[in-house]
């Protein structure tokens, strides 16, 4: 009787421990495919959310790109010009998450450029831009930043689409949102 209750035992606590293996396993998955980053397509004109997660926070922003254009001739310098036309667009960020966001959530180097032929567009340093009034800010939740931003490309350059990337040194771990511009 008791190599009976033993074996009932045995084989009840074998048989949940598989299961909860069975569990743990997909617990596992499902973590690590919360950590593989996505593309998601997001619309020039429409909010879109982005989250940042890694470093002390995860931050949760609503961002809205408008008005984006090809323009010639926005610098001063007139070799500057010469060398690059200059995407120009305005941006909108809102903090929707809980905690206060870090101040480069949004930032000029958080958009990339791509041609018709997936190939990206190297950006040029240059600052010094009038129009530019976009700053960078924490912000605190609810909070908001508005602005223009603009970016050399080279002279001739002809983007088809806008990534934005939230430019932190956990890249690796977080969302890009794609903008068709045609």
């Amino acid at each position: 009787m008791k190599k009976i209750i033993i074996s009932t035992l045995l084989g009840t606590f074998l048989v949940f421990s598989l299961g909860a293996c069975s569990d743990k396993e997909e617990s596992v998955a499902k973590l690590e495919n919360m950590d593989t980053p996505q593309l998601f397509d997001a619309e020039m004109g429409k909010p879109f959310k982005a989250v940042r997660i890694g470093g002390d926070q995860n931050s949760i922003v609503e961002i809205t790109v408008n008005n984006y254009a090809i323009e010639q001739n926005l610098h001063e310098n007139e070799e500057v010009n010469q060398e690059y036309d200059f995407a120009k667009f305005d941006v909108s960020v809102k903090n929707i998450g809980e905690t206060t966001t870090k101040e480069d959530i949004v930032i000029k180097q958080s958009f990339d450029f791509f041609d018709s032929n997936g190939k990206e567009i190297e950006r040029g340093f240059v600052l010094g831009f009038e129009d530019e009034d976009f700053k960078q800010a924490e912000l605190r939740p609810d909070g908001v930043n508005e602005g223009t931003l603009v970016t050399a490309i080279p002279k001739g350059s002809v983007p088809a689409e806008v990534i934005y990337s939230v430019h932190h040194i956990y890249l690796d771990k977080n969302n890009q949102y794609l903008m068709k511009l045609n």
